[in-house]
């Protein structure tokens, strides 16, 4: 059986998408998380996190305004659990501080440094899970963009 992937395009979108992704890992890791594919079961000794795209909504382009798309993530953090206060001051922290550092600011750097086209960030909210020995924040975020042609 053989698979056929989709050709490969490059679209001033697809750009952005690709500029975004990489300052919302650089962002990541100024937090002190590593990125990580965490396929096996291994507990971590170090926060870890795993950025996942989640698709987008595409914006109608009516008149000369400019049109938007955003660009829908999921951030989940991993970190040993200890105690059960222990562990909710840890999944407390890390929520906040996804949230503050997250910002338009902090995602119109590198490529997107001299366009600005992070327009907005829409925080949809964090789930808080704990399975095993490990604690698990799923932070959910958009990233509303201007789209250029």
């Amino acid at each position: 059986m053989s698979i056929t992937l989709l050709p490969s395009t490059t679209t001033a979108t697809s750009d952005t998408v690709d500029a975004i992704i990489t300052n919302i890992e650089a962002v990541l890791v100024g937090l002190g998380l590593s990125l990580e594919d965490l396929s096996g079961d291994d507990i971590p000794t170090t926060p870890l996190a795993v950025l996942s795209y989640e698709g987008e909504e595409f914006d109608d382009s009516f008149g000369e305004r400019p049109y938007y798309n955003t660009a829908t993530f999921s951030a989940r953090v991993m970190a040993a659990a200890t105690t059960p206060d222990t562990d909710r001051d840890v999944q407390r922290a890390w929520v906040h501080a996804l949230k503050n550092a997250l910002t338009v600011s902090a995602l119109n750097i590198g490529d997107l440094v001299a366009s600005k086209l992070v327009a907005r960030v829409d925080h949809t909210g964090p789930t808080i899970l704990r399975e095993g020995k490990i604690l698990i924040v799923d932070y959910d975020f958009g990233v509303k963009y201007r789209v250029t042609t």
